[in-house]
């Protein structure tokens, strides 16, 4: 082999070796991009979801308030922690949304721990203007993180409708 073959081999492994690392890394780009981007959807629906239950419930209160008064259990419930998405890549998230995101979850729990034990029950003085209190606070908390991972990830309603009907199907994106 002269030395020409050999140079011709070697620059030939190095730039297949190099295309295969082009490649690699193009993939793994766009797979943290897609677990970004699901990341911040399937949120973004879990806290758009919430905010819209929270106004919801605010009216019920008003409504149970206005009929029957402080007496007997209050029978609604705000939308439950267990419903908040598992298997998110809290790395693809920026360092401040996944703080807000954990931080509200937790807040979450204490606030549905705090109305269900402690003011089980509703003849407990202000407990049904406790609970319409924590649902206003932790509605506008949930619209105001909702609207901001829509604005970080950039989700048009395009991908809304795409990640619902993979969802609706069973598929991830």
């Amino acid at each position: 082999m002269s030395w020409k073959d050999f140079l011709t081999a070697f620059l030939a492994a190095l730039l297949s070796g190099g295309l295969v690392y082009a490649l690699q890394w193009r993939n793994e780009k766009k797979s943290l991009n897609k677990d970004k981007l699901y990341a911040c959807m399937t949120l973004y629906l879990f806290f758009e979801r919430f905010s819209i239950a929270c106004s919801n419930m605010e009216h019920c209160n008003e409504d149970y308030l206005a009929s029957f008064g402080a007496i007997g259990r209050l029978c609604l419930d705000l939308p439950s922690v267990d419903m908040f998405p598992i298997n998110i890549n809290w790395q693809s998230l920026s360092k401040e949304r996944a703080e807000s995101v954990l931080t509200f979850k937790n807040d979450l729990m204490f606030v549905q721990h705090k109305i269900y034990v402690e003011n089980e029950i509703c003849g407990v003085p202000d407990s049904v203007e406790l609970y319409s209190k924590e649902c206003r606070r932790l509605g506008i908390i949930a619209f105001e993180i909702a609207r901001l991972l829509r604005a970080d990830c950039s989700i048009d309603d395009g991908d809304m409708c795409k990640l619902l009907k993979n969802i609706w199907s069973g598929n991830e994106i």
